[in-house]
């Protein structure tokens, strides 16, 4: 009886939050194919090819009904947003060096890059589980679960919005930088934003609207293409990964591209830059207009005044 009470109001959880998530698309504007190009990423597609792109990208939204975080905490629909938009940049990065990685982030202690996992690692930034997470916040995170597993991949977190050169010692490695951009965003930031989701390493933005964290992959002019992670799912069931099907992992992928101007954007977030080997990050370092000029996004140094990566302070929550 208790089981079956649970059941119905995580349905009836399930449809409010995603009315809520239609409403809020309603805002926004579905992406259309007109003359402007659309980019996802450095690619510049037109219709069928982009939508085949996008649908390849990995989506990863709010679950109900998986195994506890801590005792109570079932799902992380209201409060999970950024964890998801981070989620989706670590995945869709990792799947640029490796194939099947959507097991990695199933809903259980056991997976890799669970929630589970990076909501309990908050605790080490003096956030609680169900506590809404910024940008430097998820940063640090991914940096410490990423970088203490035999994937393959290693993360590297700017300070301060500078990233040290020199904490790259090995490849591939994500970088992740957050950044606050004003009070407001401000319009001398946009053509630098715009070069942060086309340059050739780039792996998105996490970051959003005030008070509501997306994973932005792409663009048409000053409209940006999104993921968006409101959407509320129930979670897989727990069983080996490898006896999941391409039809279990449907609900990873979205067919229907959204859009958000710039100008609607808030100014707090993380971009990511996936370097495979060390000649990528020397092009990057050569080429990259938004580390220089009168408005960087952030610079590069060789080194820092005060050296713990842990010590980072987020000055936005989204959710």
């Amino acid at each position: 009886m208790q089981l079956k009470v649970k059941e119905s109001l995580d349905y009836f959880m399930e449809q409010y939050r995603n009315l809520e998530y239609t409403i809020r698309t309603m805002r926004y504007k579905p992406l259309a194919f007109t003359t402007d190009p659309v980019h996802l990423f450095s690619d510049t597609l037109d219709a069928n090819v982009f939508m085949e792109a996008f649908q390849s990208l990995i989506w990863l939204t709010y679950r109900h009904s998986f195994p506890p975080i801590i005792d109570g905490v079932t799902s992380d629909a209201g409060w999970g947003c950024m964890l998801r938009s981070g989620q989706m940049l670590l995945a869709n990065a990792l799947q640029r060096i490796q194939p099947d990685v959507i097991h990695l982030f199933l809903d259980n202690h056991s997976a890799l890059y669970s929630i589970h996992k990076l909501a309990l690692l908050g605790n080490e930034c003096d956030k609680k589980v169900g506590e809404w997470f910024g940008p430097s916040t998820i940063s640090v995170c991914i940096r410490k679960l990423v970088n203490t597993q035999p994937h393959g991949l290693y993360v590297v977190v700017a300070q301060d919005q500078q990233l040290v050169s020199t904490d790259i010692v090995e490849y591939p490695c994500l970088v992740l930088v957050p950044m606050r951009l004003g009070v407001d965003l401000n319009a001398v930031y946009y053509p630098y934003i715009i070069w942060c989701l086309e340059n050739a390493y780039s792996v998105g933005i996490a970051g959003g609207r005030p008070q509501s964290s997306l994973y932005f992959c792409g663009h048409q002019e000053n409209n940006l293409v999104y993921l968006d992670p409101h959407y509320q799912q129930p979670s897989l069931p727990l069983r080996d990964p490898h006896a999941f099907t391409k039809s279990d992992f449907a609900s990873y992928h979205c067919d229907k591209p959204q859009i958000m101007a710039l100008k609607d954007m808030d100014p707090s977030m993380v971009a990511g830059f996936l370097f495979k080997q060390p000649s990528d990050f020397e092009d990057f370092c050569k080429t990259n207009p938004i580390t220089r000029g009168p408005y960087p996004l952030f610079q590069i140094v060789d080194q820092l005044n005060q050296t713990d990566l842990d010590v980072l302070t987020d000055t936005s929550e989204l959710e």
